[in-house]
């Protein structure tokens, strides 16, 4: 039986020099191989996190990967469903798409999310799909970036044309068409996108503050960085 909520994660396939690139550049860069890695060991921490949560049960779980999917399903192993990326290169487009496919698929509300959110959790998603379910028509969620990690919502609305996507700007352009329609929106806390290198230093801090925790949650990333330690001397 279909479920009212649907979670659509975004991704990439990890391949070295084509994810997290801006990690490469300037003074404390890493190498491609490490980045690959880096974004490798974050998308695979929240597809385990969303394919076996205990919310799983409120919602189909979905990957819309960029690219050939069959090699990303084969890569990425484990219990969600391939959405076909429609949007011929444009974010917005392929957004759309999504949201306009799942609506007529008869799911309530739907909910994107993106794949370097180290700390984007089940309870974001709870808290999201039951914003959804009340007074609010459309969430969001932004990053320290300007851009955003979850876009939600409950109906179709045609607020994703003409963005450059990726410049800072995401949050901000769609939280004002929101408001200059007139759609009840609900926003989410800020969450750490890793888009430079003093995002990772912070992202490692953070994890350090609780280990124990993080180090089963979180237990690709962690590992990740544990063995790149050095980089942060």
């Amino acid at each position: 039986m279909i479920k009212k909520n649907a979670l659509v994660l975004y991704a990439k396939k990890p391949e070295v020099g084509k994810v997290k690139t801006r990690l490469t550049q300037g003074i404390n860069q890493l190498t491609p191989e490490m980045a690959s890695a880096l974004y490798s060991a974050i998308l695979e921490d929240l597809i385990i996190l969303f394919s076996n949560s205990s919310q799983a049960s409120n919602y189909d779980f979905f990957i819309c990967p960029k690219g050939d999917s069959k090699d990303f399903k084969e890569t990425f192993d484990y219990k969600y469903t391939i959405i076909n990326d429609t949007g011929d290169g444009n974010l917005g487009t392929s957004m759309y798409n999504t949201f306009s496919f799942l609506f007529n698929q008869n799911y309530h509300n739907v909910c994107i999310i993106g794949s370097d959110i180290p700390f984007l959790n089940e309870n974001s998603i709870e808290n999201t799909f039951n914003k959804l379910d009340s007074a609010f028509d459309f969430v969001i969620g932004g990053d320290q970036s300007g851009g955003c990690y979850l876009i939600a919502a409950k109906k179709l609305y045609d607020i994703f044309n003409n963005i450059t996507w990726s410049q800072g700007m995401d949050f901000k352009i769609l939280t004002d068409r929101a408001r200059n329609n007139k759609i009840n929106t609900a926003i989410l806390p800020e969450e750490i996108d890793i888009d430079n290198f003093d995002d990772l230093i912070k992202v490692n801090e953070k994890i350090n503050q609780d280990s124990i925790n993080y180090k089963v949650k979180m237990k690709n990333t962690f590992n990740f960085l544990f063995h790149v330690k050095q980089i942060f001397s």
